[in-house]
């Protein structure tokens, strides 16, 4: 995301969506699902809904940084460079057990008894308006909510989270998990030798030769990959708790 603070609306027609599946035949009124009123979200007992919650980033949709990558950016390049690096197969090997520990039902549990109330899988998306977002909100009278925000400091995500709340906004942190780096609810613990994957990634690989040339010790940067791999699961990471209660929510 690299601080780029981005939102969503939620447009009438997921209101009608919401509305055409609310009750069966025969059966009372009341809503079974989440609901639209004006700019509020309600539950089915009619109580207020805010969305707060986090982001599953860097599970299903790789990003370099979270690689501690530069260069090597998007998906297809952190795939490409694993190739080059590893091989097909091993890296074949390493995707597969790195989405199967990134996010677990450990994770989700854990998720949920911080209080948050969602989560959210990243997509790509436009906002065409350059309207401030709370008068445009007021305007068409529909909800609006930050689907990625976060990245920042204790104090910074403390002030946003009230922000938020003040002018009922709901919010996704991004993201739940990374290497390395406090700024996120908890933190994947860098293997060693990862800076040799990282250096690898920087240095020209335009051709068969400067990909050998450039390729560190096969045994070190395969285990590497592998920590990393293990480290994703939930109880090898650590919990930042300063993070977690600048959001409002409970380690």
């Amino acid at each position: 995301m690299k601080k780029i603070v981005t939102l969503i609306l939620i447009l009438a027609i997921l209101g009608g969506a919401f509305s055409a599946c609310k009750t069966r035949p025969g059966e009372s009124a009341k809503p079974e699902f989440i609901t639209i009123s004006g700019p509020d979200l309600l539950t089915p007992d009619g109580e207020k809904f805010l969305i707060k919650g986090i982001n599953l980033g860097n599970w299903l949709n790789p990003e370099g940084y979270m690689f501690r990558f530069q260069r090597t950016s998007s998906g297809h390049l952190i795939d490409q460079a694993f190739r080059e690096l590893v091989g097909p197969d091993f890296t074949n090997e390493f995707w597969t057990k790195f989405k199967d520990n990134y996010i677990t039902r450990e994770d989700i549990n854990y998720i949920k008894s911080t209080g948050m109330n969602s989560i959210r899988l990243p997509f790509h998306y436009k906002l065409f308006t350059g309207e401030d977002f709370v008068n445009f909100r007021d305007s068409v009278n529909l909800p609006i909510y930050m689907g990625e925000t976060g990245e920042n400091s204790d104090q910074w995500i403390a002030a946003w989270t009230r922000l938020m709340v003040k002018n009922n906004i709901g919010y996704h942190y991004w993201p739940y998990k990374k290497m390395g780096r406090p700024s996120c609810l908890v933190t994947i613990p860098t293997p060693e030798n990862w800076d040799s994957i990282v250096a690898f990634t920087e240095k020209p690989r335009l051709s068969y030769k400067e990909i050998r040339e450039a390729r560190p010790d096969q045994a070190l940067v395969r285990k590497a990959m592998l920590d990393l791999a293990e480290n994703c699961k939930f109880q090898n990471c650590t919990k930042n708790e300063g993070y977690i209660r600048a959001m409002g929510m409970t380690p």
